[in-house]
């Protein structure tokens, strides 16, 4: 076959690919009349290729071939390398050989390390959770203990009637020996000299074993007073008594000690509750301290409560360190409870490190920090304790006693199995470094630097990262401005498609599109044209979903959203007619959904390129030659009838059919063939969304949107802006709110924010779960090919089928 005939084939097959199968047979015949080895080798491409493969695959110097799969790329691939290795020098493969065996032993290296740390993290991580669990559940049956045997004094007959005819004679001020008494009884019952404090329901202390002048008769603190609400409503409650915040005796508690208190209910001979019992100091005989010094494990494993301040309320296990270190005063009765604050100093004072601002205003550790704030935790990458040393640790709050407990191991012990295999390992992998270094390094740098050369492909004033999309006319790549470093999506020109014609429709495209301001329509930045003739054009990128994608993802959309959506695209419309320009290309596809400027489901109006001016009597040279432009779903039956006629109330119609798909989750009409189609576009009758849709759509815009898709022009909204004044004009029983629309961002899409990577993920998911159900994101031009399978792929397929700026959606 001549060069010529290639060439010839290939303008052909370019025009006549997106045509319906009746006006492409007759395109074809008009084309080819006379030349039968033209027509057969156009027949050919179009029953067995499309624009992409024929664009890979065709050039004007070589013979055609056959598209190439991933198999024989990855053949192919192994091809070349084999023979690239076969023509190395016996140096050059012994030196690859010896490459390959210490990259191998760099990998299983690196895989028998990370597989050991992974199961001493695993091991750790079980033997903290356990060990916290059974220090916690020893703590409760100690508590629980302690509140049995209160709440058994406070019941004691005896004793309610001791403390019954102390709050008579304090009625009464008659001068009796009720509190005497009263201590009597609680030294029988406790057999030993408890210290308590005595409450009436007015909360004030009746008795105080203290015997201060002022006790009787004191009210309660406001601390005091909230946890006495509790206890006369039958609560028997732990409390914690510190030196900064007295809970009820006017005077400081012991420094050297926290306090643990129970307050218990005290109920009359009617079972009313009368007063409140106060045993102070429970732990008095270091029970407690005793419990969690039981998981003291190895050199450096400790357990310990804290209060809510992160003030520990037992005692550590390294008060002789903290004593060097300067935490705890230097004396024979140094203690860390009520004296250690869980901070963070920075780094190891163990080590001689000396902060340099005080204790007291340094962060909390970053255990007490989650534990405070109620998070239950664990923590086996290591984070500095109160003494700066890196540890790992476990931790729980227990909100019904008010404080924390936290089990840490230092990071080194706990990761000690690992230092002898990391100090092999790390010697291995320096001599494989170095051994590296001297066999590739100039081979890696001329790699490196071609990698390098081509990923930083410049085009004027942008540099091109990663290609994002692919039209019949050009490539969009994800860019940055060389200056700004702003992202964008650059537009480029195929160089084999640059013919004065397509030059013109580039260029048109470009000054149609930068005519449009408004929010809801993309923005082009900026136009050029390299040294080497590679045209191009810079414009807005846009993460998002667009709206086939939304639908795919989660099927109808409520009627509020939808017209939020409707209105926005209108606002786009709006201005595109008034300055006389028709989009002709308004479907899903290309309207996509984002995020801009904290604002959610922002719309933007994609793909200006097949738009044209109103007064033009006819489509101009950069658009003609197949009469027929656009995707046939979305067409009105005027596009279809005689396409140079339309006006702006075709886009309105276009609008419609968007308002439908969104409202059933369905495309307006759908048959197994195409004429089946053309003559439902053309003839049927006019579907109301209604009659499809699972969700109930409100009356006023199940008629709008039926008005849009009227077969005659004149029964549909005039223009854009007389659909949108009919859409605000709705009374709907409520509105689309920005915080519905963040919400479902971040719901759906796994992101606070819907940010870009997390409108990337979402468009992953619906990608995913069209191609997993089989659904038909794109199925309008698709579906109309009759000589070969159905190519339905979520709107990839429609993006070749013709040139607009950013055709089929998804992160642009």
């Amino acid at each position: 076959m001549s060069r010529d005939l290639y060439a010839r084939a290939k303008s052909v097959f370019v025009r006549a690919v997106d045509l319906p199968a009746g006006a492409r047979r007759a395109f074809v015949e008009q084309e080819c009349r006379g030349d039968a080895a033209l027509r057969a080798e156009v027949e050919s491409l179009l029953a067995h290729h499309h624009t992409q493969t024929l664009i890979a695959s065709l050039s004007t110097t070589a013979p055609l071939r056959a598209a190439k799969t991933p198999a024989s790329e990855v053949r192919s691939l192994f091809r070349r390398a084999a023979s690239a290795v076969v023509r190395l020098r016996p140096q050059g493969q012994m030196a690859l050989g010896a490459l390959a065996a210490m990259l191998l032993s760099a990998a299983m290296g690196v895989w028998v390390h990370s597989g050991t740390e992974a199961t001493l993290r695993q091991i750790l991580g079980e033997k903290l959770r356990g060990m916290l669990d059974a220090d916690v559940a020893a703590v409760d049956l100690w508590v629980q203990s302690k509140k049995a045997r209160v709440r058994e004094w406070a019941s004691d007959r005896t004793l309610c009637d001791r403390v019954a005819e102390l709050l008579r004679s304090q009625a009464s001020d008659a001068s009796q020996s009720g509190p005497a008494s009263l201590q009597a009884r609680l030294d029988e019952l406790a057999e030993a000299h408890p210290d308590f404090i005595l409450w009436d329901r007015t909360q004030t202390v009746v008795a105080d074993s203290s015997r201060q002048d002022d006790a009787v008769a004191r009210s309660a603190t406001p601390l005091g007073a909230r946890l006495l609400s509790h206890v006369f409503h039958g609560e028997t409650v732990l409390c914690i008594e510190r030196p900064s915040q007295p809970l009820f005796r006017p005077g400081q508690a012991p420094a050297d000690a926290p306090l643990l208190s129970i307050l218990c209910p005290v109920e009359g001979d009617d079972d009313r509750i009368v007063a409140a019992l106060m045993i102070r100091n429970i732990d008095r005989d270091g029970e407690l301290d005793r419990i969690l010094g039981y998981v003291h494990t190895g050199e450096s494993g400790e357990c310990y409560a804290f209060d809510r301040e992160g003030i520990m309320l037992t005692e550590s296990r390294f008060n002789e360190q903290l004593v060097r270190i300067g935490l705890i005063p230097p004396n024979a009765k140094a203690r860390s409870a009520t004296v250690v604050s869980l901070r963070d100093p920075g780094a190891d004072l163990t080590a001689g490190y000396k902060p340099d601002r005080p204790f007291a205003v340094c962060p909390l550790t970053s255990m007490a920090a989650h534990a405070v704030a109620g998070e239950d935790g664990i923590d086996l990458d290591g984070y500095r304790d109160y003494r700066g040393v890196e540890v790992i640790g476990a931790w729980k709050w227990l909100p019904k006693y008010e404080f924390g407990m936290a089990i840490e191991i230092d990071r080194w012990e706990a990761y000690a199995p690992l230092k002898y295999l990391d100090i092999a390992f790390g010697v291995l992998l320096v001599v494989l470094g170095a051994t590296l270094a001297a066999v590739a390094f100039s081979w890696l740098s001329i790699a490196r630097l071609r990698r390098e050369v081509s990923a930083a492909r410049q085009l004027g004033q942008y540099t091109l990262e990663e290609l994002i999309g692919e039209g019949g006319m050009g490539q969009v790549y994800r860019a940055r401005h060389l200056l700004l470093k702003r992202p964008t999506a650059v537009k480029v020109l195929k160089p084999d498609l640059s013919t004065p014609q397509m030059l013109a429709r580039f260029e048109r495209e470009v000054q149609l599109s930068s005519q449009l301001t408004h929010p809801n329509t993309i923005e082009i930045f900026d136009y050029g044209r390299t040294p080497d003739d590679v045209f191009y054009y810079a414009m807005e990128y846009i993460d998002g979903l667009n709206l086939a994608q939304v639908v795919a993802l989660t099927g109808p959309l409520p009627a509020a959203r939808v017209v939020h959506i409707l209105r926005q695209i209108c606002g786009s419309l709006r201005e595109a007619h008034a300055l006389g320009l028709l989009h002709r290309d308004i479907k899903p596809q290309n309207i996509m959904l984002c995020c801009r400027g904290g604002e959610s489901d922002v719309v933007k109006v994609l793909d200006f390129g097949l738009a044209k001016r109103v007064s033009s009597d006819k489509t101009t040279g950069a658009t003609s030659g197949t009469g027929l432009v656009g995707t046939p779903l979305y067409m009105s039956p005027e596009r279809l009838l005689s396409p140079g006629t339309v006006d702006a109330r075709s886009d309105i119609y276009s609008v419609g059919a968007v308002g439908f798909k969104l409202l059933t989750g369905e495309d307006v009409f759908f048959a197994d063939n195409e004429s089946t189609i053309l003559a439902q576009i053309v003839e049927g009758p006019i579907p109301r969304p209604s009659e499809h849709a699972a969700i109930d759509v409100p009356r006023e815009l199940d008629d709008l949107i039926a008005s849009c898709l009227s077969k005659r022009s004149d029964d549909r909204p005039a223009s854009a802006a007389h659909l949108l004044a009919a859409l605000d004009a709705m009374s709907l029983s409520g509105r689309w709110s920005q915080q519905e629309a963040f919400e479902w961002w971040r719901t759906v899409g796994g992101s606070a924010a819907a940010g870009p990577d997390a409108a990337e993920q979402l468009a992953a998911r619906a990608e995913s779960r069209v191609g997993e159900a089989g659904l038909d994101a794109a199925p309008e031009p698709a579906s109309l090919a009759p000589d070969g399978p159905d190519r339905r792929d979520n709107g990839d397929q429609d993006e070749r089928q013709h040139d607009g700026i950013l055709d089929g959606g998804g992160s642009f």
